[in-house]
């Protein structure tokens, strides 16, 4: 298929809970297993127009977050783990959704701020 071909289906959605809990619980295993202070940094960038599917996207950052104040703290390095969202597209509802990731729900809990949107 070549790129200008490329078009949305619209049957077809993107759980983000399900790519991002799967990504982050990774990485949580990866620490486990090597040892946090061996792991290196990572950043997850998500390009999307944000319109998601099923939006528990913040749960699935909530109990990343608990996870990973429960290791270690003195051996972790200071922002270990990133994520960058991307948006392409205008659409409000998307936007506010991804603003609400960037900008509130760091306050909701103590914890690092592991999220940035553009």
């Amino acid at each position: 298929m070549k790129v200008a071909d490329s078009k949305p289906i619209p049957e077809v959605k993107t759980d983000m809970s399900l790519i991002l809990g799967f990504l982050l619980d990774k990485y949580i295993k990866h620490l486990q297993d090597v040892g946090v202070n061996k792991a290196g940094k990572q950043t997850i960038i998500v390009l999307t127009d944000g319109k998601w599917e099923h939006n528990k996207a913040s749960e699935v950052i909530k109990d990343f977050v608990n996870e990973w104040q429960g290791l270690d703290r003195n051996n972790i390095q200071s922002r270990s783990m990133g994520i960058q969202i991307v948006q392409f597209g205008d659409d409000p509802e998307a936007t506010l959704r991804l603003g609400y990731l960037d900008n509130e729900l760091q306050f909701e809990r103590e914890g690092p701020r592991i999220l940035l949107t553009q």
